[in-house]
């Protein structure tokens, strides 16, 4: 079974670079690449901020996201939207049936956004657009 995790619950997590065992920030957003419809980065608060490929994090761990060392942490050019985008936006389906406000999202062990959730409602859906309006998904 692939585990699933939610991006609400990883926010504020600790970040820790394993090479010196310290912390060197907490998630603060995760940004979507909507062409793959998956988490493509962490946003880190703290020093170094930045953003973390998806790719470079080595376990998003029950206690904390770990990193195999800070130099991975980047300058955030800001060009992709982040879940921070979406919460509290309407949800929509291709159709543009309003499904709610959007709460959560949930990606699997390969960082593709699997579920929205909307008014507590989880909707298995691929994420295919996240604007000023709304979130877009196709229902699967």
């Amino acid at each position: 079974m692939t585990e699933l995790l939610s991006l609400k619950s990883l926010r504020k997590r600790k970040v820790v670079d394993t090479a010196t065992a310290e912390t060197i920030g907490r998630v603060r957003a995760f940004q979507i690449d909507l062409d793959t419809a998956s988490v493509a980065a962490v946003v880190v608060k703290g020093r170094p901020g930045g953003i973390v490929a998806r790719t470079d994090v080595i376990s998003f761990g029950p206690d904390a996201v770990t990193l195999p060392d800070s130099s991975v942490v980047i300058e955030d050019p800001g060009a992709l939207p982040t879940d921070d985008d979406a919460r509290g936006s309407r949800l929509l389906d291709e159709t543009g049936r309003r499904l709610g406000k959007v709460e959560d999202m949930t990606m699997d062990a390969g960082g593709a956004v699997v579920s929205v959730t909307a008014d507590g409602v989880s909707y298995e859906a691929r994420l295919l657009g996240i604007g000023s309006y709304a979130v877009v998904i196709s229902r699967v």
